[in-house]
Protein backbone atom coordinates (compact mmCIF):
# COMPACT_ATOMS: atom_id res chain seq x y z
CA UNK A 1 0.00 0.00 0.00
CA UNK A 2 2.53 2.68 1.08
CA UNK A 3 4.60 1.93 -2.28
CA UNK A 4 1.38 2.17 -4.31
CA UNK A 5 0.92 5.41 -3.04
CA UNK A 6 4.40 6.78 -3.66
CA UNK A 7 4.06 5.36 -7.30
CA UNK A 8 0.87 7.33 -7.59
CA UNK A 9 2.58 10.74 -5.91
CA UNK A 10 5.36 10.06 -8.25
CA UNK A 11 3.13 10.18 -11.43
CA UNK A 12 1.89 13.49 -10.58
CA UNK A 13 4.88 15.23 -10.21
CA UNK A 14 5.06 15.16 -6.68
CA UNK A 15 8.64 14.05 -4.92
CA UNK A 16 8.82 12.59 -1.68
CA UNK A 17 11.38 14.33 0.30
CA UNK A 18 11.88 11.88 3.02
CA UNK A 19 9.56 8.69 3.92
CA UNK A 20 7.94 8.95 7.50
CA UNK A 21 9.48 7.37 9.90
CA UNK A 22 8.28 3.74 10.59
CA UNK A 23 7.79 2.44 14.42
CA UNK A 24 8.57 -1.09 14.67
CA UNK A 25 6.22 -2.90 17.28
CA UNK A 26 6.81 -5.57 19.01
CA UNK A 27 5.95 -8.86 17.79
CA UNK A 28 5.01 -11.95 20.12
CA UNK A 29 7.38 -14.80 20.24
CA UNK A 30 4.95 -17.55 20.42
CA UNK A 31 6.42 -20.83 18.78
CA UNK A 32 8.74 -20.93 21.55
CA UNK A 33 6.91 -19.09 24.26
CA UNK A 34 3.26 -19.24 24.90
CA UNK A 35 1.22 -17.40 26.53
CA UNK A 36 -0.41 -19.46 28.81
CA UNK A 37 -2.63 -16.95 30.89
CA UNK A 38 -4.00 -15.65 27.50
CA UNK A 39 -4.46 -19.06 25.68
CA UNK A 40 -6.26 -21.14 28.52
CA UNK A 41 -10.16 -20.49 28.99
CA UNK A 42 -9.52 -21.27 32.80
CA UNK A 43 -6.95 -18.84 33.65
CA UNK A 44 -8.78 -16.49 31.38
CA UNK A 45 -11.85 -16.56 33.74
CA UNK A 46 -10.13 -16.36 36.95
CA UNK A 47 -8.16 -13.20 35.49
CA UNK A 48 -11.39 -11.41 34.33
CA UNK A 49 -12.95 -12.01 37.84
CA UNK A 50 -9.74 -10.73 39.20
CA UNK A 51 -9.85 -7.72 37.08
CA UNK A 52 -13.49 -6.99 37.96
CA UNK A 53 -12.42 -7.16 41.40
CA UNK A 54 -9.59 -5.13 41.35
CA UNK A 55 -11.44 -2.06 39.37
CA UNK A 56 -14.05 -2.79 42.26
CA UNK A 57 -11.84 -1.93 44.98
CA UNK A 58 -10.51 0.95 43.12
CA UNK A 59 -14.16 2.46 42.62
CA UNK A 60 -14.86 1.94 46.90
CA UNK A 61 -11.23 3.61 47.38
CA UNK A 62 -12.50 6.22 45.42
CA UNK A 63 -16.10 6.29 46.82
CA UNK A 64 -14.55 6.33 50.46
CA UNK A 65 -13.14 9.85 49.64
CA UNK A 66 -16.13 11.24 48.55
CA UNK A 67 -15.44 11.65 44.80
CA UNK A 68 -18.51 11.75 42.46
CA UNK A 69 -19.25 8.83 40.04
CA UNK A 70 -17.50 9.87 37.29
CA UNK A 71 -14.01 9.48 39.36
CA UNK A 72 -15.30 6.81 41.23
CA UNK A 73 -15.47 5.17 37.07
CA UNK A 74 -11.66 6.48 36.20
CA UNK A 75 -10.54 4.92 39.94
CA UNK A 76 -12.07 1.98 39.12
CA UNK A 77 -10.56 1.85 35.51
CA UNK A 78 -7.06 2.60 35.90
CA UNK A 79 -7.30 0.05 39.26
CA UNK A 80 -8.39 -2.84 37.10
CA UNK A 81 -6.04 -2.26 33.91
CA UNK A 82 -3.57 0.50 34.87
CA UNK A 83 -0.54 -2.23 35.42
CA UNK A 84 -1.36 -4.28 31.80
CA UNK A 85 -1.95 -0.76 30.57
CA UNK A 86 1.91 0.19 31.53
CA UNK A 87 3.66 -3.35 30.75
CA UNK A 88 1.87 -3.38 26.92
CA UNK A 89 3.59 0.47 26.36
CA UNK A 90 6.81 -0.34 27.99
CA UNK A 91 6.77 -3.39 25.89
CA UNK A 92 5.86 -1.37 22.41
CA UNK A 93 2.38 -2.84 21.93
CA UNK A 94 -0.10 -0.21 20.24
CA UNK A 95 -3.11 0.19 21.31
CA UNK A 96 -2.17 -2.19 24.80
CA UNK A 97 -4.35 -4.96 24.94
CA UNK A 98 -6.60 -3.60 27.64
CA UNK A 99 -7.89 -0.39 25.15
CA UNK A 100 -8.47 -3.21 22.05
CA UNK A 101 -9.76 -6.29 24.02
CA UNK A 102 -13.68 -5.12 24.55
CA UNK A 103 -13.78 -7.83 27.65
CA UNK A 104 -11.45 -5.74 29.59
CA UNK A 105 -13.24 -2.40 28.69
CA UNK A 106 -16.58 -3.82 29.78
CA UNK A 107 -15.33 -5.72 32.79
CA UNK A 108 -13.76 -2.14 34.16
CA UNK A 109 -16.69 -0.07 33.22
CA UNK A 110 -19.19 -2.71 35.27
CA UNK A 111 -16.65 -2.82 38.34
CA UNK A 112 -16.99 0.57 38.28
CA UNK A 113 -21.05 0.72 38.36
CA UNK A 114 -20.64 -2.19 40.97
CA UNK A 115 -18.90 0.40 43.44
CA UNK A 116 -21.55 3.00 42.49
CA UNK A 117 -24.21 0.85 43.41
CA UNK A 118 -23.23 -1.43 45.52
CA UNK A 119 -20.79 -0.57 47.70
CA UNK A 120 -22.29 -1.06 51.23
CA UNK A 121 -22.29 -4.66 50.03
CA UNK A 122 -19.41 -5.21 48.76
CA UNK A 123 -17.44 -3.02 51.82
CA UNK A 124 -18.88 -5.63 53.32
CA UNK A 125 -17.37 -8.50 51.54
CA UNK A 126 -13.93 -8.12 53.14
CA UNK A 127 -11.73 -11.09 52.92
CA UNK A 128 -13.71 -12.07 49.57
CA UNK A 129 -12.36 -8.97 47.84
CA UNK A 130 -8.85 -9.70 49.60
CA UNK A 131 -8.48 -12.70 48.06
CA UNK A 132 -9.41 -11.74 44.95
CA UNK A 133 -7.13 -8.84 45.36
CA UNK A 134 -4.27 -11.41 46.07
CA UNK A 135 -5.26 -13.55 43.27
CA UNK A 136 -5.31 -10.83 40.68
CA UNK A 137 -1.89 -9.49 41.94
CA UNK A 138 -0.51 -13.05 41.31
CA UNK A 139 -2.25 -13.42 38.09
CA UNK A 140 -0.84 -10.55 36.90
CA UNK A 141 2.71 -10.88 38.20
CA UNK A 142 2.69 -14.05 36.16
CA UNK A 143 1.00 -12.56 32.84
CA UNK A 144 3.16 -9.48 32.76
CA UNK A 145 6.72 -11.73 33.15
CA UNK A 146 5.05 -14.35 30.74
CA UNK A 147 4.28 -11.68 27.97
CA UNK A 148 7.69 -10.02 28.87
CA UNK A 149 9.02 -13.15 27.95
CA UNK A 150 6.97 -13.83 24.77
CA UNK A 151 7.86 -10.17 23.10
CA UNK A 152 11.39 -10.84 23.16
CA UNK A 153 12.73 -9.17 26.48
CA UNK A 154 15.14 -10.34 28.52
CA UNK A 155 14.95 -12.02 31.97
CA UNK A 156 15.55 -9.31 34.11
CA UNK A 157 13.16 -6.93 32.55
CA UNK A 158 10.55 -9.59 32.20
CA UNK A 159 11.17 -9.74 35.84
CA UNK A 160 9.86 -6.40 36.55
CA UNK A 161 7.20 -6.03 33.82
CA UNK A 162 5.57 -8.85 36.25
CA UNK A 163 5.98 -6.55 39.09
CA UNK A 164 4.88 -3.58 37.30
CA UNK A 165 1.60 -5.57 35.77
CA UNK A 166 0.49 -6.55 39.27
CA UNK A 167 1.22 -3.63 41.27
CA UNK A 168 0.78 -0.49 38.53
CA UNK A 169 -3.31 -0.73 38.99
CA UNK A 170 -2.93 -0.02 42.77
CA UNK A 171 -0.28 2.21 42.39
CA UNK A 172 -2.65 4.14 39.44
CA UNK A 173 -5.43 4.48 41.99
CA UNK A 174 -3.31 5.27 44.83
CA UNK A 175 -1.89 8.41 42.79
CA UNK A 176 -5.32 9.48 41.49
CA UNK A 177 -7.15 9.27 44.87
CA UNK A 178 -3.85 11.44 46.65
CA UNK A 179 -2.93 8.71 48.85
CA UNK A 180 0.31 6.32 49.35
CA UNK A 181 0.51 3.68 47.43
CA UNK A 182 -0.23 0.42 48.94
CA UNK A 183 2.70 -1.19 47.97
CA UNK A 184 4.90 1.60 50.26
CA UNK A 185 2.03 1.94 52.85
CA UNK A 186 1.22 -1.42 53.54
CA UNK A 187 3.80 -3.46 55.68
CA UNK A 188 2.05 -6.34 55.24
CA UNK A 189 3.63 -8.74 52.37
CA UNK A 190 2.33 -7.49 49.01
CA UNK A 191 5.51 -6.17 46.46
CA UNK A 192 7.45 -9.06 48.06
CA UNK A 193 5.34 -11.69 46.51
CA UNK A 194 4.84 -10.26 43.30
CA UNK A 195 8.26 -9.80 42.33
CA UNK A 196 9.11 -13.36 43.95
CA UNK A 197 6.49 -14.59 41.39
CA UNK A 198 7.62 -12.60 38.12
CA UNK A 199 10.83 -13.92 39.24
CA UNK A 200 9.63 -17.40 39.33
CA UNK A 201 7.48 -17.26 35.94
CA UNK A 202 10.58 -16.03 34.09
CA UNK A 203 12.68 -19.77 35.21
CA UNK A 204 9.37 -21.31 34.40
CA UNK A 205 9.37 -19.54 30.71
CA UNK A 206 13.22 -20.22 30.80
CA UNK A 207 12.73 -24.28 31.57
CA UNK A 208 10.07 -24.22 28.60
CA UNK A 209 11.94 -22.88 26.30
CA UNK A 210 15.28 -24.93 26.41
CA UNK A 211 12.62 -28.09 26.25
CA UNK A 212 12.61 -29.10 30.11
CA UNK A 213 9.57 -28.83 30.49
CA UNK A 214 6.41 -28.65 28.24
CA UNK A 215 3.30 -26.47 28.12
CA UNK A 216 1.03 -28.39 30.19
CA UNK A 217 4.03 -28.45 32.81
CA UNK A 218 4.04 -24.39 32.42
CA UNK A 219 0.80 -24.04 33.28
CA UNK A 220 0.97 -25.92 36.37
CA UNK A 221 3.87 -24.16 37.75
CA UNK A 222 1.83 -21.08 36.96
CA UNK A 223 -0.81 -22.51 38.63
CA UNK A 224 1.30 -23.26 41.72
CA UNK A 225 2.92 -19.77 41.80
CA UNK A 226 -0.40 -18.21 41.62
CA UNK A 227 -1.50 -20.45 44.92
CA UNK A 228 1.52 -19.66 46.64
CA UNK A 229 1.42 -15.75 46.16
CA UNK A 230 -2.13 -15.48 47.05
CA UNK A 231 -1.33 -17.85 50.19
CA UNK A 232 1.90 -15.99 51.46
CA UNK A 233 -0.49 -12.61 50.63
CA UNK A 234 -3.50 -14.02 53.06
CA UNK A 235 -1.38 -15.30 55.59
CA UNK A 236 0.57 -12.39 55.87
CA UNK A 237 -2.81 -10.39 56.59
CA UNK A 238 -4.23 -13.08 58.98
CA UNK A 239 -1.15 -13.22 60.86
CA UNK A 240 0.58 -9.84 60.55
CA UNK A 241 3.57 -10.88 58.98
CA UNK A 242 5.14 -7.37 57.76
CA UNK A 243 8.32 -6.95 56.09
CA UNK A 244 11.36 -5.43 58.43
CA UNK A 245 11.80 -2.05 59.07
CA UNK A 246 14.94 0.01 59.64
CA UNK A 247 16.73 -0.95 62.71
CA UNK A 248 16.03 1.73 65.42
CA UNK A 249 18.86 3.42 66.53
CA UNK A 250 19.10 5.47 69.57
CA UNK A 251 22.24 7.65 68.90
CA UNK A 252 23.93 8.27 65.65
CA UNK A 253 27.89 7.08 65.44
CA UNK A 254 29.03 10.20 66.55
CA UNK A 255 33.29 10.70 64.63
CA UNK A 256 34.36 12.85 67.62
CA UNK A 257 35.50 9.44 69.14
CA UNK A 258 37.45 8.64 66.19
CA UNK A 259 38.87 12.45 66.31
CA UNK A 260 39.58 12.35 69.26
CA UNK A 261 41.77 9.11 69.38
CA UNK A 262 43.05 10.80 66.43
CA UNK A 263 43.91 13.71 67.83
CA UNK A 264 45.44 11.58 71.05
CA UNK A 265 48.01 9.70 68.61
CA UNK A 266 49.21 12.48 66.75
CA UNK A 267 50.01 14.05 70.15
CA UNK A 268 51.72 11.08 71.53
CA UNK A 269 53.30 10.64 67.96
CA UNK A 270 54.78 14.65 68.33
CA UNK A 271 55.55 13.99 72.00
CA UNK A 272 57.69 10.74 71.21
CA UNK A 273 59.33 13.19 68.66
CA UNK A 274 60.05 16.14 70.75
CA UNK A 275 61.89 13.32 73.49
CA UNK A 276 63.71 11.97 71.02
CA UNK A 277 64.85 14.83 69.20
CA UNK A 278 65.74 16.32 72.87
CA UNK A 279 67.71 12.55 73.59
CA UNK A 280 69.52 13.36 70.66
CA UNK A 281 70.59 16.60 71.19
CA UNK A 282 71.54 16.14 74.94
CA UNK A 283 74.25 13.18 73.27
CA UNK A 284 75.46 15.48 71.18
CA UNK A 285 75.84 18.09 73.87
CA UNK A 286 77.82 15.26 76.15
CA UNK A 287 79.52 14.44 73.06
CA UNK A 288 80.86 18.29 71.87
CA UNK A 289 81.77 18.79 75.97
CA UNK A 290 84.02 15.68 76.12
CA UNK A 291 86.07 17.13 73.04
CA UNK A 292 85.93 21.07 73.90
CA UNK A 293 85.39 21.01 77.48
CA UNK A 294 85.02 24.58 78.91
CA UNK A 295 86.93 26.21 81.85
Amino acid sequence: MESLFIQLLSTHGIAMVHAAPVITLASPMTAQAPLPLESNWFFTIVEYLATFFCGAIGGIAAYRHGFDDFAIMVAAWFTALGGGTIRDILIGIFPPANLSNYWYLGIAFASGLVAIIFHPEVEKLYWTTTIFDALALALFAVDGATKGMAYHMPAVTSVFLGLITGIGGGMCRDIIINEVPMVIKDRHLYGVPAFGASLLTVIVCKAYIYNFINFTGEIILDLVIVALVVAIRILSIKFDWVFPRAIKREKPISLHHFSSSHSALRHHQQQYRSTSAGHRTSLYRTKSDHQHPTH
